[in-house]
Parts: C-alpha cells; sequence; structure tokens
C-alpha cells in the first residue's frame, strides 16, 4: 500500500512540475497564465477530499472503508490498515487547519475514534498494522512507519483542534516506540516488530519494508523526522527534542552520503551502509522531498510551548545554511 501511495505522490509531484513549466510557456508566449495554486486547491477539496467525504465514512464499524472502487463503491472485505486510517487523519486535519471545514473535522474525529477504539494495544502499547472492517486484529505486527504517521496524524489533530487528548495520545505513543524500538548503542530505531515488541530481525513483508532483512532505512527515519518535529511542535517534550536531534545528525552524518549528494536506502545497525544487490547503491527518486524547506515554526502554535522564538538545534549550527534550511527548517 505505501508503494502505491509513494506512486501517487511521484505523479502528483511531476503534474505539479508539468503545470509549471505549462505557466511559464504560456508567460513566455503572451498567453494569460492559470492561477495553478487555485486549480489544485480546488481539485483537492472538491475531488480528492470531497470523494472521500462521500464515499469512505464507515458509519456502521466506524473509520474509514478500506478499499474503494472509482465509482466510490466499497470493494469487500474492506480491511483497514494503520497507513490508512492515519494518513486520513493528517490529510483531514492539515485541510482543517488551512480551510476550516466541519466536514473535514468529522473525517478527522472518525479517524482519531477509530485509531483509539480499534487499533491501539491496549495492553502493550503501539498499534496494530491491519484489522477487519468490524475492528479485529488481522496483522498484529507493529511497524515503525505506520505508526510514525499515526503519531504526525495524532500531533496534527491536536494542532487544528486544540486537542488535549490527542497530544497525550501521540506523546504515549512516542514513548512506547523510544522504549521497544530505539537502539540504544547505535541510535535510531529498529524497524519491526511482533505483538508484544520482540524484533523482527528479518521482516521482509509489508509496506515499504519488503526486502530491508531487518535493515534500518533512510525513509522509515525520514517517517519518524516528520513525525517527531510535528510532536514536538504540539508538546515542547525535552525528550521528544532530544530524539529528533539525534536523527537529524544520524541523517546529517550517515545517511546523506557527501559524495554523491543524496541518501543512501539501508543501513546496518552501526549505520554502515547495508548494500544487497545494488538496492542501497542509488537514491529513490522523491524520497528527498520531505526533506524541503518548511513553514517558519511561528505558523505552528503548540500547546505546549511557544513555536515562536526557540533556539535552533544544536545540529543546524552545525551545518551551512542551505543544508541547514532544506533539512532542518521545522526544528
Amino acid at each position: 500500500m505505501n508503494l502505491y501511495l509513494k506512486k501517487v505522490g511521484f505523479f502528483l509531484t511531476l503534474l505539479f512540475l508539468l503545470c509549471s513549466a505549462a505557466a511559464a510557456s504560456a508567460q513566455m508566449n503572451g498567453e494569460a497564465a492559470r492561477d495553478w495554486s487555485v486549480i489544485f486547491r480546488d481539485t483537492l477539496q472538491h475531488s480528492v477530499l470531497q470523494f472521500w467525504i462521500d464515499h469512505a465514512l464507515d458509519t456502521k464499524y466506524g473509520g474509514l472503508l478500506g478499499r474503494l472502487n472509482r465509482q466510490g463503491e466499497p470493494i469487500p472485505p474492506g480491511d483497514k490498515s494503520v497507513v490508512l486510517i492515519s494518513r486520513a487523519l493528517w490529510s483531514f486535519s492539515e485541510a482543517y487547519r488551512r480551510y476550516p471545514d466541519p466536514a473535514y473535522q468529522k473525517m478527522a474525529a472518525a479517524c482519531s475514534k477509530f485509531l483509539r477504539d480499534k487499533m491501539w494495544d491496549k495492553q502493550r502499547g503501539g498499534y496494530y498494522f491491519m484489522v477487519s472492517r468490524e475492528g479485529n486484529v488481522i496483522d498484529s505486527t507493529k511497524q515503525l512507519n505506520p505508526m510514525s504517521y499515526v503519531m504526525e496524524g495524532l500531533a496534527e489533530y491536536a494542532l487544528a483542534f486544540h486537542d488535549d487528548q490527542a497530544a497525550r495520545e501521540a506523546l504515549d505513543l512516542f514513548q512506547v516506540i523510544d522504549q521497544h524500538a530505539h537502539d540504544n548503542q547505535y541510535g535510531g530505531y529498529r524497524i519491526a516488530f511482533t505483538e508484544d515488541w520482540q524484533w523482527i530481525r528479518d521482516y521482509k513483508p509489508g509496506p515499504n519494508a519488503a526486502g530491508s532483512f531487518g535493515r534500518k532505512s533512510y525513509d522509515w527515519h525520514l517517517g519518524l523526522v516528520e513525525a517527531f518535529a510535528t510532536l514536538y511542535d504540539v508538546t515542547g517534550d525535552a525528550r521528544v527534542r532530544s530524539r529528533l536531534e539525534e536523527l537529524l545528525d544520524i541523517f546529517v552524518n550517515k545517511i546523506i552520503d557527501t559524495d554523491t549528494g543524496y541518501g543512501r536506502y539501508y543501513f546496518r545497525d552501526d549505520w554502515s551502509v547495508a548494500d544487497r544487490d545494488g538496492d542501497s547503491k542509488e537514491c529513490e527518486y522523491g524520497l528527498g522531498i520531505p526533506l524541503r524547506p518548511g513553514r517558519g515554526t511561528s505558523e505552528r502554535q503548540g500547546h505546549g510551548m511557544v513555536a515562536a522564538g526557540r533556539s535552533p538545534s544544536r545540529t543546524a549550527q552545525c551545518l551551512p545554511t542551505h543544508r541547514r534550511s532544506q533539512i532542518l527548517a521545522r526544528v
């Protein structure tokens, strides 16, 4: 599923670039350029988000329907992954912050409730990867990247709706992940665990993990950076900041290959490159896009901190200006 989402993201990026080129060409030819920002916003609100609002809400069992066809009709059996629910939570929460439509709040609230009631492991902590439409556990593995989506989604929900419970749930998830998944020797995090938090050393199946064979990855740690940054905006928690700075140091000093200018993909526990049949010699196109200049922190007023005016990270002080703006803009 995550591979599919990546492909969608790639084609949306390509569409944006093509549209930008078309607008520039029109201007050079003396034609009236279209306002693409308005077009994209209208498409997002009235086509993409509206489709999910009209068809995806599961009014019987909660959350969102697992699969829909092009007409918006449910495709049985309707199993629900934590990726689907958490990314929808983030999307509608972020959309509400920009365009405060009550329908977005309704969708985000449905996702938040389903995560809390059906996907959170109330005994051991963490979120199950897959449940049935009714909410019965199908895949009980605890996967780091999908759970980083949950953390970011909950934190974004807390920002959008000033919801202290969502902020606490995001912080609880951070603490559980940090307790069980953090590599206390080399830094960073291991990627996948059983229901009772036993590390899966030879983990192959699952979104974004096929072929990882237990190795640490660029992609999954990038998801954690985004989640930790948003969570820190909400809570101002010192432990979150410490781990965020640790990951940023790893990106700068371990993941980014200064000779090639891009990040290697897979790594051993000690962050040496773990190439397997060439899968870490090339960068996956588009993976570095999230390491882009972001909004200033003054635009993100969190509950537990004064977002504007906080000091830059120690990591940021060690970087050239352009690298600092690209990788650490949100810290």
